[in-house]
């Protein structure tokens, strides 16, 4: 079995004990998304296998920077 980076970010990283549910979150049609509810609150993860990490590396940016502003609602980034 093939060991999923996402838990294991989740259980490292993001400070989580346990994952209690996943969720498909709809919405897109690029990517997917999931909801990741955890002892540490929940996490929303878009992954997509066919693209590199650049796009979400420049997505991640750009949370980070509307979110450091305070100024409108975004979901703070992680990785």
């Amino acid at each position: 079995m093939s060991k999923d980076p996402v838990r294991e970010w989740i259980l490292s990283e993001g400070k989580a004990s346990k994952i209690t549910k996943i969720s498909p979150v709809g919405g897109g049609c690029i990517n997917f998304a999931n909801r990741y509810d955890t002892d540490a609150g929940s996490f929303f993860v878009k992954t997509n296998r066919s693209i590199g990490p650049s796009m979400f590396e420049a997505e991640a940016l750009g949370l980070g920077a509307m979110y450091e502003t305070g100024t409108i609602r975004v979901p703070k980034p992680y990785k």
